[in-house]
């Protein structure tokens, strides 16, 4: 299903109308209105602000929107989370506190949510925050200009309307009743700058933003950047959220810096001598063996690992279902068992993660009892037979009309070279010639997007109260760009099931709609499971400091994209980063350290 340009223009007109109309509404009177000021802090009061944070990545975003083609990339986290929404989802309790709403009310219908605006928002030029850019967010997603499908749907047919009372009052409508906490983190809308985009998103708008810094409303401003070299992100000194209860102490280091560094062994390196500040270290080799170095030895780089406990990325092989090959459920079949996955871990990964067990996990009772299908030899070359891949040839690949069975498998990252490896290699005993193709993740991002790919390795950012399928499954984003239906899933009883899913009410039946939906997808084999991590690890130079408890129970990461600028909790100590350097210059040596933090451990 295809919605034609000329359907856009018509969406388009419609919601323009509606919008206009919605400025004459008349608040209820009998709101019962709620903001959950009573939740804990989640940041440390020894905090200081200063400093610049030096990270790096891989590679160059491929444009600074955050819509559109070419928009879901790495990059788009950090803007993303200087874009402030409604209310935050509190890291720690999985209770909605304020941010640019201070208040707000639930409809007993359980569509609509009233939000009171805090009218001393700003954007980062300078102007207010008003009702105006919560009105006119749903107008610009739904223009056709923007050339983002999964956008133009949702705000079609799921987040209906919203509705202006006054310049700090507003209302957001769904099509679809749902339970009180996913109602408000579903309608917990972020503003466009209505007074940025208003009358420029024309037909070229998407070349023509290709390099926009827009408005935003967090703490910090995207304010330097030298293509294919540096971005700068820079703190709003005057940010007008920095003394707010679930704000302060947050967002603390004047800049961050991220430089591109293609080679993660050099910026290893370069972290080594100073001139980076932090290493993330998800990676065995580089947890283990590359933290044997004087500079940990001497105290100079400390190391610190943190349990969390939320929904956990579903890291895995992603096939391609359009791709003539992989079209034939039973060799999707036979791939599943022909992917030694656990020996990976236990090898290249060395155990320090655990299996998959499906593209959802982590999110407690709407967990099916689901396992992962085993590496084995006799049942992948049953598939195969099934698919007409019964014949070898003379090195062992599995043919079929003069066609040898090969599967590109897509990646990134020098990290996951040993892995890919002994994937490939173990997937020659059943006959199946992977073909690895490691590119850096932007060429990744927009490969995947154009639909150019056979398989690739990756993980997605899945529901936090409860897990999502819409986007990742349903059919009606078959055959397009830049969606995430990356696997071009279409099967008509599992789009009823995720649109009976998205939209009930009863908690009940939702957890078991989902685990039909979860025992569907096994069936489908379109994605194998790879692993699932439960901890946060990272290196850091003495100057910068963690909280006590080093991440919330949602971190992902300790400094870059969500520990950077979305938890935002660490802070660099300025003068002892000046005494650092003089000791090391000095060769005077401190004691080494590593903490492990248990506080999230399940």
């Amino acid at each position: 299903m295809k919605l034609s340009l000329r359907l856009h223009h018509a969406v388009f007109a419609i919601a323009s109308l509606f919008t206009a109309a919605a400025y004459s509404a008349e608040l209820p009177g009998n709101l019962v209105w709620e903001n959950n000021n009573d939740q804990p802090v989640f940041a440390s009061d020894q905090a200081k602000k200063g400093g610049t944070l030096r990270l790096f990545a891989d590679s160059y975003p491929p444009t600074f929107r955050v819509v559109g083609p070419n928009s879901n990339g790495e990059f788009r986290e950090y803007i993303l989370a200087n874009q402030m929404g409604l209310t935050m989802l509190h890291p720690n309790t999985k209770e909605y506190i304020p941010q640019i709403a201070t208040d707000w009310a639930v409809k007993d219908d359980f569509k609509t949510v009233y939000f009171k605006l805090n009218p001393n928002a700003r954007w980062s030029d300078g102007e207010k925050v008003t009702a105006d850019d919560f009105v006119y967010a749903r107008e610009f997603h739904l223009n056709p200009n923007i050339k983002a499908p999964w956008y133009h749907e949702y705000y079609t047919n799921q987040l209906v309307n919203v509705t202006k009372y006054d310049d700090y009052t507003i209302s957001v409508t769904l099509g679809e009743a749902k339970e009180k906490r996913e109602l408000i983190g579903s309608t917990s809308i972020t503003p466009v700058p209505e007074h940025f985009y208003k009358g420029r998103i024309g037909e070229n708008w998407v070349k023509e933003a290709n390099w926009e810094v827009a408005p935003n409303t967090g703490p910090y401003i995207l304010s330097k950047f030298k293509k294919g070299k540096t971005v700068t992100l820079t703190r709003n000194k005057e940010w007008w959220a920095k003394d707010l209860k679930f704000q302060k102490n947050r967002f603390n280091v004047d800049k961050i810096r991220i430089k591109v560094i293609r080679d993660k062994a050099i910026a290893y390196k370069l972290f080594l001598k100073g001139k980076l500040d932090t290493f993330e270290m998800p990676e065995p080799i580089y947890w283990h063996e590359k933290t044997k170095k004087r500079e940990f030895a001497n105290g100079y780089i400390k190391r610190t690992l943190a349990y969390n406990d939320k929904p956990r990325i579903p890291w895995g092989i992603y096939l391609n279902t359009q791709s003539p090959i992989l079209s034939d459920i039973n060799v999707r079949l036979g791939l599943q068992h022909a992917i030694n996955m656990q020996k990976g871990i236990d090898k290249a990964l060395r155990g320090d993660v655990q299996r998959l067990p499906q593209f959802t996990s982590g999110n407690g009772e709407y967990q099916a009892d689901i396992k992962p299908r085993e590496f084995d030899l006799k049942k992948a070359a049953e598939y195969f037979a099934k698919a007409g891949w019964a014949e070898r040839n003379d090195v062992g690949t599995r043919v079929k009309n003069g066609q040898t069975l090969s599967v590109e498998l897509m990646y990134s990252g020098d990290e996951r070279n040993d892995l890919m490896v002994i994937l490939r290699e173990e997937a020659k005993k059943a006959g199946v010639d992977l073909v690895l193709n490691k590119v850096d993740f932007t060429t990744r991002i927009r490969t995947v997007g154009e639909n150019k790919h056979q398989a690739y390795w990756g993980g997605w950012g899945v529901g936090v109260l409860a897990p999502a399928y819409w986007q990742f499954f349903h059919s009606i984003h078959v055959g397009q760009n830049n969606t995430n239906n990356t696997t071009n899933t279409a099967d008509p009883e599992l789009d009823k099931l995720i649109e009976a899913y998205r939209t009930e009410f009863d908690v009940d039946t939702r957890i078991k709609q989902a685990k039909q939906i979860q025992h569907i997808l096994h069936e489908q084999a379109m994605f194998i499971p790879g692993y699932q991590e439960s901890t946060s690890r990272a290196a850091h130079w003495r100057w910068v400091h963690l909280p006590e408890v080093p991440i919330t129970r949602s971190s992902r990461e300790m400094f870059r994209l969500s520990g950077a600028t979305t938890f935002g909790l660490f802070w660099i100590d300025e003068e002892e980063k000046k005494a650092v350097l003089r000791a090391k210059k000095k060769r005077k040596t401190f004691e080494p350290e590593l903490k492990i933090d248990e506080t999230f451990k399940i």
